[in-house]
């Protein structure tokens, strides 16, 4: 279960550093104010990616959190079964996905046919810790 929650670690901080760069440049071209940075609030129109990205910074901490959760009991619990890495994995490549979507054309309905069905692996993996 490392791997796939290292994963999302590396998609959460890939995710971050891209966020990084682009406040740093929308400051630099004036597109958005610095002190929009402190409290996330301008009388200034700011660029809807800006505000797309933050979001997704913030989905990234919360549905994951329930995931890291998982698979650290399915771990250490010893309960570890193939389905529930099978569950991991995809909940990871289901949030990649979802990820490219919510950052790059932000379609709504195609980041809920990623959306979904990761929250659903998610599930899935808690109800087989439960029932073990």
């Amino acid at each position: 279960m490392i791997y796939p929650m290292f994963a999302m670690v590396l998609l959460t901080f890939l995710v971050f550093f891209y966020g990084i760069a682009m406040r740093v440049r929308s400051v630099k071209t004036k597109q958005v104010p610095a002190e929009y940075y402190k409290i996330f609030r301008s009388s200034q129109e700011i660029p809807e990616r800006i505000i797309q990205h933050k979001n997704h910074v913030d989905n990234l901490f919360q549905i994951p959190v329930l995931f890291y959760a998982g698979c650290i009991m399915a771990t250490v619990s010893g309960e570890l079964t193939t389905s529930m890495v099978i569950c991991a994995w995809a909940f990871v490549f289901l949030r990649i996905g979802h990820t490219i979507v919510h950052l790059t054309y932000n379609k709504v309905l195609h980041r809920l046919a990623f959306f979904i069905p990761s929250n659903v692996c998610v599930l899935l993996l808690w109800i087989q810790l439960v029932l073990r």
